[in-house]
């Protein structure tokens, strides 16, 4: 990592943080536009994740349950680098 102290017109900053450090520091809870009906040739799954994303999860979907990922659908995709639920 290169070293980034540079001088400084007013001296050292008075604070200092740091950003995203973990995935709690950003979550993300999708809200469904539409519910559930009970019948059909569907099913709905909420998912909760953490340092995964979407096509990691809809990969490993196709892998355990035989299916392609056109046969998986989903809202849209979430960050890798959070806590994410999703249907």
């Amino acid at each position: 990592m290169p070293n980034l102290n540079f001088p400084r017109v007013c001296g050292q900053p008075k604070v200092q943080a740091k950003y995203n450090v973990l995935p709690e520091h950003f979550q993300v809870f999708e809200i469904p536009s539409v519910s559930a009906e009970g019948h059909g040739d569907h099913f709905f799954v909420k998912i909760r994740k953490r340092d995964s994303n979407t096509h990691a999860v809809v990969q490993s979907f196709c892998r355990q349950l035989g299916l392609k990922p056109v046969d998986i659908g989903y809202a849209g995709r979430k960050d890798k680098w959070a806590i994410t639920e999703q249907w």
